[in-house]
């Protein structure tokens, strides 16, 4: 009996423990990101430096090390010796900057092209992650989300404009993102202001997971990458 009391004990602690919700703190004021993450009442985020002890350096034993020694000196005359021959043999070679210019063009299209196709080798395991993340990551709440936007241009036709796409855009993604997650909005402002150069963005919320959610998504990405693999060795094996 004993034995089951302890193991009922430990069951126990670790489902209190892994079902305390991990809260993060974000906000962005325009011009300054500030987060903040906690785990009941420990601070994760951010992390307070320790302070540095100074040493005490002796007068000394710093004129000391200033001093160059010969081998220093050798050195010296030695690498100045090198600089000058690496000199003399680039001078003799020529090269066509032109040439150069259309090479790294190439190279660009090229790895361009090479990252567009190592993404779209991912597209089956987006696709076979994206349903059971979604039920997982259900429980994710986003309280006091606070959003305040003022679309702003010099122009007042251009301001207008930015105005309704913003308007358009906010609330449909609000939308979706509502009907994904759990979400408490405290305001939604959307504003315009004319003959003014610069769009202000303001936004605060806090959101909370539990550790319990974190580690079942990670159990499922695991799961899905590792199966996305053996398929892409079978499929290269054939």
């Amino acid at each position: 009996m004993t034995a089951l009391y302890i193991i009922s004990g430990i069951i126990l602690f670790f489902a209190v423990i892994l079902n305390i919700p991990i809260k993060a703190f974000l906000s962005y004021d325009g011009k300054n990101f500030i987060i903040s993450v906690k785990y009941a009442f420990i601070t994760i985020f951010p992390i307070k430096p320790k302070k540095e002890k100074r040493k005490r350096v002796k007068k000394k034993a710093a004129a000391d090390n200033t001093k160059p020694s010969a081998d220093d000196k050798k050195a010296a005359e030695l690498s100045e010796a090198d600089d000058d021959d690496d000199i003399d043999d680039t001078s003799e070679e020529l090269f066509d900057p032109d040439a150069d210019k259309k090479k790294e063009k190439k190279e660009g299209k090229n790895s361009l092209s090479e990252k567009l196709e190592t993404l779209k080798s991912y597209i089956p395991l987006v696709e076979d992650c994206k349903t059971p993340l979604l039920k997982l990551l259900k429980t994710l709440k986003i309280t006091g989300l606070d959003l305040n936007i003022i679309a702003a241009d010099e122009d007042a036709l251009n301001a207008a404009l930015l105005y309704g796409s913003l308007n358009a855009a906010v609330y449909n993604l609000l939308a979706v993102i509502m009907q994904a997650f759990i979400v408490k909005v405290k305001s939604v402002n959307i504003g315009c202001r004319f003959n003014y150069p610069d769009t202000v963005f303001k936004i605060s919320f806090a959101a909370e997971l539990t550790p319990a959610r974190i580690i079942a998504c990670a159990f499922v990405l695991l799961t899905a990458y590792i199966k996305f693999k053996n398929n892409d060795k079978n499929q290269k094996g054939e």
